[in-house]
């Protein structure tokens, strides 16, 4: 009875946290990229507090990225779209050539080759160029660019490839009668001290600071403590109340930064919570 009793609860506990990441997911903004950078429309995505289904069950030992694709599917099924084909692989003579991420109906009959992206970007301001091509991962690479540069020349044009035109064919669907969009959601994190009045990028889309090892001390204050989550909950406030103290979350920032892996944490502070990142570099 007791090992029932502990089951129930961590299937409760396992829930409750699924749900707080996937309505982090659909908090988290757009970056609206213009049809003459990519060529395609951004998706009108609506943000709503959205339940997940009772039966709603997230793979185990999947990246991220792919979490919030399953995310993804439970927002469109609740905001009344049709999935009509996920994660669709495109392969000849057994290589994968690429793979499409949504093929989607909406309310009104229209089809939709949605391709979707989440990201966590560091505002760099000593790159040149404009704020798009300041952004780049956590661990100094993965730029913004790249990635616009990946889905303009090879993740859309994906859609007119004849191996695509069979598969699509296959399954009833047209794919000149397809629309294509783009669902590109990112959380920004701008240096310490850079004041928000002197940037050009749109301000909903900053989350917080980042830090170096050295200006972490700056937060040492025995009222404050920190919390470093698993990437898997980046997406999301903590549901956690195991906070650390200074000195045991600065030991960590060592140890994770000595090895080149800047990570996300949050700051709890007597009157305030932030979230924050720190880097290696």
């Amino acid at each position: 009875m007791i090992a029932e009793t502990a089951i129930y609860h961590q299937i409760c506990l396992t829930n409750i946290n699924l749900q707080h990441q996937f309505q982090g997911f659909i908090d988290t903004p757009q970056i609206d990229l213009s049809s003459e950078i990519l060529g395609v429309s951004n998706f009108d995505f609506k943000p709503a507090n959205l339940e997940l289904p009772e039966d709603f069950e997230m793979p185990q030992s999947i990246r991220l990225g792919q979490r919030m694709e399953y995310f993804m599917q439970m927002y469109l099924i609740a905001r009344g779209y049709k999935v009509l084909a996920q994660n669709l692989q495109v392969i000849a003579n057994k290589l994968t050539l690429g793979e499409l991420d949504f093929i989607i109906e909406n309310q009104t009959g229209e089809r939709i080759h949605l391709e979707m992206v989440y990201k966590f970007y560091l505002y760099r301001p000593e790159l040149e160029g404009n704020w798009i091509e300041r952004l780049i991962g956590p661990n100094a690479k993965d730029a913004l660019t790249e990635k616009v540069k990946k889905l303009s020349t090879h993740q859309f044009p994906m859609l007119q490839h004849p191996e695509t035109e069979k598969m699509l064919h296959a399954i009833d669907i047209l794919p000149t009668s397809l629309k294509q969009q783009l669902s590109f959601k990112a959380q920004v994190y701008i240096p310490l001290g850079l004041k928000l009045q002197h940037l050009k990028i749109p301000h909903r889309l900053i989350a917080g600071y980042y830090y170096t090892l050295d200006q972490l001390l700056q937060l040492k204050d025995e009222e404050t403590t920190f919390y470093i989550p698993s990437k898997n909950y980046w997406v999301c406030a903590p549901t956690s109340d195991q906070r650390l103290s200074f000195d045991d979350f600065f030991d960590s920032a060592k140890t994770q930064l000595a090895q080149s892996r800047s990570f996300k944490f949050w700051i709890y502070k007597p009157d305030d919570v932030l979230t924050a990142f720190a880097t290696w570099w």
